[in-house]
């Protein structure tokens, strides 16, 4: 039985992560109107969770996108969290500050900062490439999102995976 509940979470998990799939969108101009500039956009499969003073472990839906940057250089990743699976979206009040916090396949951790009043933004060039270049080479990226505010001992806490895409390169070129 045990095996069998074994090969259907993995079958489960499988699937899950076969529907993901980045998607390349535009823009909208003031009118609603489609624009020329694009970007790029993953729902992650698997809710994550999140807790803060009123709950604990609650419903989490990600959706991480890749914006050109004006230099059209390194795109700027950015991170929409959306509480108890539905909107608005998480971001930055007055004295809050947030950072994101990814473990690699092999283990290693690294910190970035964030910033974005709804959006949240990896605000470094450097810490957007090193994001860009672990989700070219195929990682599945644990992410820990922690905002906090610098007033008061209150903090949220955003667990979840991005997943290792197989048509992210192909997508990303288009970007």
């Amino acid at each position: 039985m045990k095996k069998v509940a074994m090969i259907l979470s993995i079958l489960i998990l499988f699937v899950a992560n076969s529907f993901a799939q980045w998607k390349v969108n535009n823009y909208v101009d003031s009118f609603g109107d489609t624009t020329s500039q694009k970007y790029i956009q993953l729902f992650v499969p698997e809710k994550g969770a999140f807790s803060n003073s009123a709950t604990s472990g609650s419903e989490l839906i990600v959706a991480i996108a890749l914006e050109p940057s004006k230099s059209n250089e390194i795109p700027t990743v950015n991170i929409r969290l959306f509480e108890y699976g539905r909107g608005p979206e998480v971001g930055l009040g007055d004295g809050e500050i947030a950072t994101l916090t990814v473990k690699l396949p092999n283990g290693t951790v690294e910190t970035y900062n964030l910033i974005g009043s709804k959006t949240l933004y990896v605000s470094k060039k450097k810490h957007n490439e090193a994001l860009v270049n672990h989700l070219l080479n195929g990682e599945e990226l644990k992410c820990y999102v922690r905002v906090s505010n610098i007033h008061y001992s209150m903090e949220s806490k955003y667990v979840f995976t991005i997943p290792a895409v197989e048509n992210f390169k192909e997508v990303y070129a288009k970007l």
